[in-house]
Parts: structure tokens; C-alpha cells; sequence
């Protein structure tokens, strides 16, 4: 498969990470440094959602220049739909920040191109450690045995979200655990076209690709392996049969069915299982107080274990800063659990933030957790881009009637082209 990042195209793919769209750090102390030489730090972050990003790091970059006299930062906030196409204009013109946040998927291009630089000796430098932050965040910023980046904030691709009065009506006692079993039971809670049971993503997006993994991925499946593709696989293709097949118990038009028009189902009680991210408690919280919901491990086929799909956000030092020591200090003292806590887009990907996060945050913590230990990245792959779009493609086309072992070979070929 091609290194070359470039090939990823210019567009935006909804992330996983969409509400994503999941910073970490050493939990050491926030200590003052030397005196600097007047310093402008350029630091560029994403706005996807309503969190006023800007403003709640801006607490902490002034304590942060306190700390570091001499120094400025200069705070660039972009919204999610602009922001990967302005990095790459911002990188090709020489004029990339010091530091970005950067969505995990893309990581391994800006790596790949040499446009970011590797952060190991940094790392050393300031006493942070790899086993400060969840292991599945950490790979995420893995390029060829190093790390280009600092995880900051990961979350999950899924759990599965069910609701409690609709289980009891059909005399279920709880959520599915096996993949035969959530078939019955979707079977048994669709009452069309009233009711059904389970809202299934299937649009031409990145919500639909973190879905596909998570089921392949639980199958003991995979997208690629040592830079070999391994979409084409007995594994994959009973994945994405289990897929077209939940579509039988979900409401019509699954095929432009967003992560949106899911979460909406199910708040609305129209649908009684949804797969969705922790993200999603606050939504049902605020909008739907009286919905009697909870949340479970998704269900994997027997004998094996739920793997879901990571989305997250991983702090980047660019290969065009002049002072990447300093950025490193930025780095660690944004990805302190004490602030990283209070910044942090998703779930912290630093285990005590995180941690704490999640028992004050998140109802049934001890799943989410579950999930997050055992979640996998999607294809670490500079072309990363263009393997989610062909995944888009291939589902699409088992929507509208193409076989699966037909639409997965066909995506499968693609792939290897890259």
C-alpha cells in the first residue's frame, strides 16, 4: 500500500471520533520553567459540537504562560468540517502550527509525510510515559514502531444503548449478549411499523465504517494486517452479513441512516437498541429525562469478546515548529490529569483522567471502561482516507443487493490498489 499521505484526498470524512468525535499525559506537577525569549506558541484545535473548546483551554493557557515567562500562545480554533483541509494548506504552505490537535486517523499521513515528528526522545526529555494513558488510545499514535503524538481524548465506537420499558413489555429480562441472541430479541421488539428493534447506521459516512469494524473486529476479523489487506476474509464477510441483517428488525431506509438519525430513534422510543458512543448519555439526558435506557457491551458472536472501533484526538508537535522542546512542555502541561479533565473533547485518554471523568460523568462506568480497554484503532494506515471511503462504498452496495462476498471482494481489490 502507497505511504504517499497526499493520496488520502482533500475532503473531510465524518470521524469516528464524530462526537467524537477520544489528551493524555504525565500526571506529574504543573512546575514553572526559565525565562524565555519572547515566544508566540501557534496551537490549532477543532470545534465539533457546542463545547466552547476555546474557552475552557484558555483558563489554562494563562496559567501555562504564567508559568513560562516570555512566552504567548496563540490559541487558532477551526471547525471540524474545515479543519483537516486547512492543516494540509496550512503544511504544503510552510506555515503549520507548532502543535495541533489532530484526529487519530489522521496521524499516520501527517507521519508518514514527515510533517510531524516523532515525540519518543521528548517524551524521555520530560519524564512522560506510555503507561500513564489507555494502551488502545496509545496505538493510535504508532507509525512504524514510533509514537508521533500524545493521545488527548478517545471515546469507543459502541455501546449498546437499550431501553428498559420496551425489553419488559416483550418479557426480555436484559440485553442481547451473543449475536444470535440480539437477531431473537430484535426480532421479538419489532412491532412494525410502530416499533422496531434496533436502529442501524448504514449511511455513506464514517459512522457506518466504525460500526463495520466494531462487528469485524469482534468476529476475530480485520481491514488490514502488516500493511496486507485482510478485508477479503471468511470473517469479514459474516460481519457484514450479521450487519444486513440486523437491517431486517430497523426502521426503512437504513442505507442514509446517520449516527444522528440512530440516537433520534431511539430517544423517540421508536427503536429499542441503538449502537452508540458514551457521548450520547448527555443527549438523552437533557432531551429525554423520563426514557428509561441503559447501556451494555455490545453483544459479539459466541465465544468471542465485543472489540469496538476507537475515535479520538492525539496532540501533534509539527516538523516546522522552531522550538519543539517548548511544545513538548505545552503538551505535558495540557495532558496533566488535573487539566486534562477539564479539556478534553472525549473521554481523557490519560488513565487517571479518564478514570476520573468517567465515574462523574458517564452512567454505568464500569462499561465504558470496558469498552475502552478493548477497543481497537481502525487501519493505521497513511491512506487511511481512501480505505474508509471503499468501506463506504462496499456497504452501500450490500444495502442495495449486492452479495456481500461479492462487495467485499470487489472493496477488498480496491484496497490493494492504494
Amino acid at each position: 500500500m502507497s505511504s504517499h499521505w497526499l493520496k488520502v484526498g482533500s475532503g473531510v470524512l465524518a470521524a469516528a471520533a464524530v462526537p467524537l468525535a477520544l489528551v493524555a499525559g504525565s500526571a506529574g506537577t504543573l512546575a514553572a520553567s526559565k525565562p524565555h525569549n519572547h515566544v508566540v506558541l501557534r496551537v490549532w484545535d477543532m470545534n465539533q459540537a457546542d463545547t466552547p473548546i476555546g474557552k475552557e483551554e484558555h483558563k489554562y493557557i494563562v496559567q501555562f504562560e504564567k508559568a513560562h515567562p516570555g512566552v504567548t500562545v496563540k490559541l487558532t480554533v477551526i471547525p471540524y468540517v474545515d479543519y483537516f483541509h486547512d492543516l494540509t494548506v496550512a503544511v504544503k504552505a510552510g506555515k503549520a502550527p507548532d502543535i495541533a490537535t489532530v484526529d487519530e486517523i489522521w496521524n499516520p499521513a501527517f507521519a508518514a509525510s514527515n510533517a510531524i515528528i516523532p515525540l519518543s526522545s521528548l517524551m524521555k526529555r520530560y519524564q512522560m510515559s506510555s503507561s500513564n494513558y489507555f494502551k488502545p488510545a496509545w496505538q493510535t499514535t504508532l507509525y512504524k514502531g514510533q509514537s508521533y503524538g500524545i493521545p488527548w481524548s478517545f471515546d469507543v465506537w459502541e455501546q449498546l444503548y437499550w431501553n428498559k420499558t420496551l425489553f419488559a413489555k416483550a418479557h426480555i429480562s436484559g440485553p442481547p449478549k451473543t449475536w444470535t441472541q440480539m437477531l431473537s430479541d430484535a426480532k421479538k421488539l419489532t412491532h412494525a411499523p410502530n416499533q422496531y428493534g434496533l436502529a442501524v447506521i448504514g449511511d455513506k459516512g464514517e459512522d457506518t465504517v466504525v460500526v463495520m469494524d466494531s462487528l469485524i473486529y469482534s468476529n476475530g476479523g480485520s481491514i488490514e494486517k502488516n500493511n496486507q489487506v485482510t478485508f477479503n476474509s471468511p470473517k469479514v464477510k459474516q460481519a457484514l452479513t450479521f450487519y444486513k441483517n440486523l437491517s431486517k428488525y430497523a426502521p426503512p431506509g437504513v442505507a442514509s441512516a446517520t449516527e444522528s438519525t440512530s440516537i433520534g430513534l431511539f430517544s423517540s422510543g421508536k427503536v429499542a437498541m441503538a449502537f452508540d458512543g458514551s457521548w450520547q448519555q448527555a443527549t438523552l439526558e437533557s432531551q429525554v429525562p423520563h426514557l428509561n435506557w441503559g447501556i451494555a457491551v455490545p453483544p459479539a458472536p459466541t465465544g468471542k469478546s465485543f472489540h469496538g472501533t476507537l475515535g479520538g484526538w492525539n496532540l501533534v508537535v509539527f516538523k516546522q515548529s522552531k522550538h519543539p522542546s517548548l511544545d513538548m512542555q505545552y503538551i505535558k502541561w495540557m495532558t496533566n490529569p488535573k487539566v486534562e479533565v477539564n479539556v478534553a473533547s472525549l473521554i481523557p485518554a490519560n488513565k487517571a483522567a479518564g478514570l476520573q471523568f468517567v465515574r462523574k460523568h458517564r452512567r454505568q462506568p464500569l462499561v465504558i471502561l470496558n469498552t475502552l480497554e478493548n477497543g481497537y484503532p481502525r487501519p493505521i494506515s497513511p491512506n487511511y482516507l481512501a480505505i474508509s471511503t471503499i468501506q463506504q462504498n462496499a456497504m452501500s452496495e450490500i444495502w442495495t443487493g449486492t452479495p456481500v462476498a461479492q462487495a467485499v471482494a470487489q472493496a477488498a481489490a480496491l484496497m490493494k490498489q492504494q
